[in-house]
């Protein structure tokens, strides 16, 4: 089975952030518009750490394919990720 990296988007900050959303860069340095500079994060980690990466009010941990090929399904960059067209609702594979 493949080892499925996961983005932390910032549900609490992306909203009001120009329209775009917010991910945690690498290593919990911060937030960054671009999901080029974007952390990748393992299971392991957000598993370890559930509260802090993936608490469902604050954060999400979205699997990267699948923040990927929904980015692309809607004609998006892979940068500067549209919030208000991109929604995550909660509906996104977290295994």
């Amino acid at each position: 089975m493949p080892e499925f990296m996961y983005y932390i988007l910032s549900v609490k900050h992306s909203p009001g952030f120009r329209g775009y959303a917010l991910w945690w860069g690498p290593d919990d340095s911060g937030y960054v518009e671009d999901l080029n500079q974007a952390g990748r994060y393992t299971r392991e980690q957000v598993e370890q750490r559930s509260r802090y990466y993936n608490d469902g009010e604050s954060t999400m941990a979205i699997r990267e394919d699948y923040v990927i090929d929904r980015s692309m399904k809607l004609g998006l960059a892979p940068h500067s990720v549209d919030w208000e067209k991109l929604r995550f609702k909660g509906d996104e594979p977290n295994t």
